[in-house]
């Protein structure tokens, strides 16, 4: 594409290749889909007692909210 030759790179919504595909402009963008995964990465925040039971306390870690993208959980 850098050397300017697009001859057979163009597809069709079946994925084959289209030579019907002509570009007019010198200038063009090229894009691509796919599909983000969910970040993993958690941070800790800090840590705060929670009661365990009836007598017990226990420190327990607290994490920064994951960023999910948009995506349904």
């Amino acid at each position: 594409m850098r050397k300017g030759d697009f001859e057979g790179i163009f597809l069709n919504e079946k994925l084959e290749v289209d030579s019907s595909i002509i570009l007019d402009k010198q200038t063009f963008y090229t894009a691509e889909y796919t599909a983000i995964k969910q970040d993993t990465f958690v941070q800790l925040s800090h840590y705060e007692l929670e009661q365990i039971g009836d007598f017990r306390s226990e420190w327990v870690p607290r994490y920064y909210d994951q960023p999910n993208f948009g995506l349904a959980q």
